[in-house]
């Protein structure tokens, strides 16, 4: 299928932003902060406005040559007048940066004079690398969460967007292939994927909307659960994955083979026995960081693991429950932090998805 990109830059942008420099997952805290709503926000009048630009270097330009035009196989409308995308920006970004509630820094003062800065060449990249994090299930207490709980790298802005059409929890193939479709319709027929540097699925699994976005755009695409795994081989002699419900043994096991293969670095899968919903929610917290507890346990004693991955994006915030029964000298990756620093340090050095084989 070969790769198609609608360059559409009409109007402002209406994303879940997040461009906080906010506690981190690595902190002190035991507890996961209470999951908050976005403030209902009124959308500014459309008007046109570029993606980013510098003091003394001129704007993007997004008029694609000849060679870079790309067709969708159907028409993508206007911007719509409520996009799928909600602004959120946090109270500690700079001024600069939240004028007019827009997704983007705002453009530079105009000048009375001429500019005497060097213009940037045309391959080196803006200072502020957008990555827009996907959660593929509909609930924005999830996504309100990982907001508050990732910390971007510096020179990262971080956008949320929740797939409002999405399953409330995404429990297998069925739930997996539904998200999907709830997802792509709003990234295409919106400037998301124009907007943006980089692409996070936010689903621990080899999720088949990582695959549908990279035929989409050459920009990186990844998926929490691939960004864990790599971490994981870097940081450790052997690794482990704590999990939701029973169902994720038998898939993990075999998304992890067909990665890395039958690696001996690879311990095993152990499930807690609660959805991923239940896991983010209060109804059963007590048990659930007891389960995790425990299923980390059991991977440093018997499977000999000195890495533990929290296989969920609902479990952001909750490396502290692990790290207090395992101890300090293991290694606890947050899925989410792993992705959301991989994918900037692709976009960092400049790297495309290839245009040949799988995605050309």
């Amino acid at each position: 299928m070969k790769r198609k990109l609608s360059l559409v830059e009409e109007g402002t942008r209406d994303t879940e932003t997040s461009s906080e420099h906010s506690q981190s997952s690595h902190g002190e805290n035991t507890t996961r902060p209470p999951s908050i709503s976005p403030p209902t926000i009124i959308a500014p009048a459309f008007q046109h406005t570029p993606i980013i630009s510098t003091a003394g270097s001129p704007p993007r330009s997004h008029t694609a040559t000849p060679t870079q035009q790309h067709q969708l196989p159907f028409s993508v409308p206007s911007p719509l007048s409520h996009p799928p995308f909600h602004p959120n920006p946090h109270h500690s970004v700079a001024p600069q940066f939240v004028a007019a509630m827009s997704t983007t820094p705002p453009s530079p003062a105009p000048t009375t004079g001429p500019s005497t800065a060097i213009p940037r060449p045309p391959t080196q990249l803006p200072p502020f690398r957008r990555i827009l994090v996907i959660n593929p299930n509909n609930s924005l207490e999830m996504t309100n969460t990982m907001r508050t709980m990732v910390r971007p790298p510096p020179g990262t802005m971080v956008q949320y967007y929740t797939t409002a059409d999405g399953p409330p929890s995404i429990d297998g193939a069925r739930t997996s292939i539904q998200s999907t479709a709830a997802a792509l319709g709003p990234l295409i027929h919106s400037n998301a994927l124009a907007g943006h540097e980089g692409f996070l699925v936010a689903c621990f699994s080899a999720h088949p909307l990582v695959e549908c976005l990279r035929e989409l755009t050459p920009k990186p695409v990844m998926g929490i659960f691939q960004a864990s795994i790599f971490f994981a081989l870097s940081l450790g002699g052997r690794f482990g994955i704590v999990t939701t419900n029973q169902r994720w043994d038998y898939i993990l096991t075999k998304s992890v083979h067909e990665l890395i293969g039958p690696n001996p670095a690879f311990g095993r899968v152990i499930c807690t026995g609660y959805s991923a919903a239940e896991v983010h929610g209060e109804t059963n917290r007590n048990q659930v960081q007891r389960a995790m507890a425990d299923a980390a346990k059991k991977l440093v004693r018997e499977d000999h693991c000195d890495v533990i991955i929290l296989g969920c994006a609902g479990m952001t915030g909750l490396e502290q429950t692990v790290r207090d029964a395992v101890g300090k000298n293991v290694t606890i990756i947050d899925a989410v932090v792993a992705g959301v620093h991989m994918l900037s340090g692709l976009i960092h050095s400049g790297s495309q998805t290839s245009g040949a084989g799988a995605y050309g």
